[in-house]
């Protein structure tokens, strides 16, 4: 693919205007290098020369890798065109995006066009056959509970208690890269699997599950965190109301005067404690009116400003708004009303290990009940970021895949609700991060919590089922069609 890409290059004429816009050069196709992903709109210069001088990038944008990791994992071929539509926060003046993206757009469908008609209409050979497409879902049974676990000593511990439906061991399926596991744990009928580390792989696992057993009704799912409470330590489980991914960010200029300029289109989608994070269509989520940056009204950090995600709404009037194509935008994604409820009483005299093997806590662990969790692409062991976490967003803790798949349940109107177990205080330790020594304990508290919520949703006294028909949220009638979209959609959700 790449070498039919290079041979296109140098015949491909591109636009040099759209409008009233025009450049002052004539643009052309560059093949070969690098580029880079993050889930940043980047207009900082210094970040700009990070990445040229650290990875050789030529371009930077907020979706390509993820893709690429998506496709990795199916064993699919790919590659991807990326036009520029403004410098990054290279160059003089004012970020060139809103201006120049017509003709960005126009140059880089051009580009896309020439590589098609020149692509062989057969992409197998003897050494790469490519991966069937025809496949039929898990199952279709009903009323399934879906579990993630997002670190894999939970998944092995919900392993050693499922049971397949002719009790024996759990049935398997594997698919993307993806082991899903089929049985019971006490009286649900569960499907689990493991996510693995990052907003990507939470995205594509989330939307995976919802595809292949679209009888999926409730998500759950749990693992470790970093604790950005005070007030929490190492071993508390935390079960928290609601979930963002607060690394959503603007990486804005500065300006000589050594505050920081984010771009014009995004200020409107900018958040604080008060104020901002337009939805995209009619209100402000966070406020009665945008964030006045100058102020210091925004939650950000340094040059870092965070934004609203867009998010197809399956409760938005308009179907446009339902779909990818909108405008439809989150901040905060709520759990089930219902199900946090039955968490919190059911979990609220769970007793948790303070030891396992020679480790001990210094504290009795707790299950928290409330409040805000955030994730983000990073991995957090750091002091001034952690406190910023707590104060701009009352994180009691940080993590790196939640906020992904509450996404996506929400994209497919799953209820949904996720447990998290300190192993570490994401750079609030006293001398160095703690989660080698403790991650062991986090994990079985975890993993207690998340088998207590079980218990309690789905009990074995079929008259106080709370499971039953009456009170399962179905998915709307677009249900499987939105669980397909929202696979393809997690390739470009977020890296």
């Amino acid at each position: 693919m790449f070498a039919v890409a290079e041979s296109i290059a140098s015949n491909v004429t591109l636009k040099n205007a759209d409008g009233d816009a025009v450049l002052d050069y004539q643009p052309v196709v560059v093949t070969g290098g690098n580029g880079v992903a993050g889930p940043t709109f980047m207009d900082n210069a210094d970040y700009r020369q990070y990445i040229s001088d650290t990875f050789e990038a030529r371009a930077v944008d907020m979706e390509s890798a993820a893709a690429a990791s998506v496709a990795f994992q199916f064993g699919k071929k790919y590659i991807f065109f990326r036009s520029l539509s403004d410098l990054a926060g290279g160059g003089d003046g004012d970020n060139t995006i809103d201006i120049f993206y017509g003709v960005a757009a126009a140059n880089a469908v051009t580009t896309m066009t020439a590589f098609l008609e020149k692509l062989p209409t057969s992409n197998s050979d003897e050494d790469n056959q490519p991966t069937p497409n025809d496949f039929s879902p898990g199952e279709d049974t009903e009323g399934l509970l879906g579990v993630l676990s997002f670190y894999a000593p939970e998944l092995v511990a919900m392993k050693k208690i499922m049971k397949g439906h002719n009790g024996g061991e759990p049935e398997e399926l594997i698919f993307g890269g993806r082991k899903f596991y089929r049985g019971k744990i006490g009286n649900a009928d569960v499907v689990a699997t493991l996510t693995g580390v990052s907003i990507t792989n939470a995205a594509m696992t989330t939307a995976l599950m919802l595809m292949l057993y679209p009888g999926v009704e409730r998500l759950i799912g749990g693992g470790i965190a970093g604790g950005a409470d005070p007030d929490l330590n190492v071993g508390d489980v935390v079960i928290p109301e609601r979930w963002a991914n607060y690394q959503m960010d603007v990486f804005s200029r500065e300006l000589d005067d050594g505050t920081y300029l984010p771009v014009a289109f995004e200020q409107d989608l900018l958040v604080g404690p008060n104020c901002g994070g337009w939805d995209g269509i009619s209100e402000y989520l966070l406020g009665d009116a945008a964030c006045n940056f100058t102020d210091g009204e925004t939650s950000n950090f340094n040059f870092m400003f965070p934004k609203t995600i867009q998010a197809p709404d399956p409760s938005q009037p308009l179907e446009i708004n339902r779909i990818s194509e909108g405008d439809s935008r989150k901040w905060w994604f709520e759990v089930d009303s219902e199900m946090f409820e039955i968490a919190k009483e059911a979990t609220a005299k769970v007793e948790l290990k303070n030891k396992v093997g020679d480790v001990t806590l210094p504290t009795t662990p707790r299950v928290v009940a409330g409040g805000n969790g955030v994730t983000g692409s990073t991995f957090l062991d750091n002091a001034a970021y952690r406190t910023y976490a707590f104060e701009q967003f009352q994180a009691r803790c940080v993590e790196m895949e939640t906020a992904a798949a509450a996404d996506i349940a929400f994209q497919n109107d799953i209820p949904f609700l996720f447990f998290r177990s300190l192993s570490d205080l994401a750079g609030g330790d006293q001398d160095s991060n703690v989660m080698g020594v403790f991650f062991a304990v986090a994990a079985e508290n975890a993993f207690a919590v998340t088998l207590a919520f079980v218990e309690a949703m789905y009990p074995d006294d079929e008259s106080d089922d709370i499971s039953g028909a009456s009170n399962i949220k179905l998915r709307g009638q677009y249900g499987w069609i939105k669980a397909v979209a929202c696979f393809i959609l997690a390739s470009s959700l977020l890296l």
